[in-house]
């Protein structure tokens, strides 16, 4: 049982590699940058959603 886990070292390596290179790509594309601004928006977005829905009890239709 335990020399099958060890078989599967190097395609545990390979997968952590390709993670890496991956990461570093995007990083060095300024991928996660872009990433914060949207995600950022929509926060901003969404949480003024979420305050008119829950404490705002007089909005049109609300059946709370």
């Amino acid at each position: 049982m335990g020399l099958a886990g060890v078989a599967n070292v190097p395609n545990v390596h390979l997968f952590l590699m390709g993670m890496m290179l991956l990461a570093e790509t995007a990083r060095e594309e300024k991928f996660f940058d872009w990433l914060v601004v949207h995600a950022n928006r929509l926060a901003k977005v969404l949480a003024q959603w979420l305050f008119l829905f829950r404490y705002c009890r007089w909005w049109p239709g609300c059946s709370c």
